[in-house]
């Protein structure tokens, strides 16, 4: 059985595809599909970068401004940090829902970019919180 590691490069620099050419130590070589290249990847990532794969990790990055996603997610997907401002209501959406002039105070909060571009309000669920895959977008 032929074992390639990472290397010295940290993983979080590196794309999907890159991890997945670089975690070839299959056991036999055999997957019965995607998902169980997935579990593989991400057993991998958490043995060779202890702390760095998980939610916590990855909500870390996100804070410092840093896009990132799950090993499993579409390549186009990502999460980032949108940051809290204050404003006046000047426009639509919320001009006709407040008044022009009203003082706004936008909260910081995490979107989410869809494989589609479409950006969303994004809270995780427990699998996101529990995966072992997290990588920089």
């Amino acid at each position: 059985m032929q074992s390639q590691k990472l290397g010295t490069t940290s993983y979080r620099n590196l794309n999907t595809q890159e991890i997945k050419r670089r975690l070839d130590d299959k056991p036999d070589g055999s997957f019965s599909g995607e998902q169980s290249e997935l579990t593989y990847a991400e057993s991998q990532l958490a043995k060779a970068y202890p702390g760095q794969a998980g939610f916590g990790w990855a909500l870390d990055e996100i804070k410092s401004g840093i896009k990132m996603r799950r090993l499993q997610w579409e390549d186009n997907e990502f999460v980032f940090l949108v940051p809290g401002s204050s404003f006046k209501v000047n426009r639509a959406p919320l001009l006709g829902i407040y008044e022009e002039g009203t003082p706004i105070n936008y909260q910081p909060h995490i979107d989410k970019c869809q494989s589609n571009g479409t950006i969303t309000t994004w809270n995780p669920n427990n699998e996101e919180l529990l995966s072992m895959d997290w990588i920089r977008a």
